[in-house]
């Protein structure tokens, strides 16, 4: 899990380390990627706008790995999150996350 409590730079460069692995390596990090994906979650409700935005590109990576059963569980707690969520920043994330995941280059 991503720690909160170290610096925007560093959790930018882990996430684009992150992102780099499943680009290179996808079949490799298949059996982590429920692990890594639930944890990415959590970031979309970062203060810093660019940092959501690649927690979001993280998640839309990682779509293209992912078991159909770890979408569904995704699917399901990014709308929790949607339509519970009062904060704007919160819910512009998780629409962020859906139109990254719904690009053409991350499509399976």
């Amino acid at each position: 899990m991503l720690i909160l409590g170290v610096s925007i730079v560093t959790r930018g460069l882990t996430l684009h380390f992150v992102t780099s692995l499943i680009h290179q390596c996808p079949n490799d990090l298949q059996q982590y990627t429920r692990k890594l994906m639930s944890a990415l979650v959590h970031g979309l409700s970062d203060r810093n706008v660019a940092l959501r935005k690649l927690f979001a590109t993280s998640i839309g990576q990682m779509f293209k790995t992912a078991k159909t059963a770890s979408l569904t569980k995704l699917f399901e707690k990014l709308m929790h999150n949607y339509l519970e969520s009062e904060e704007e920043s919160v819910r512009n994330s998780v629409a962020l996350t859906f139109q990254v995941t719904h690009r053409p280059k991350f499509k399976r």
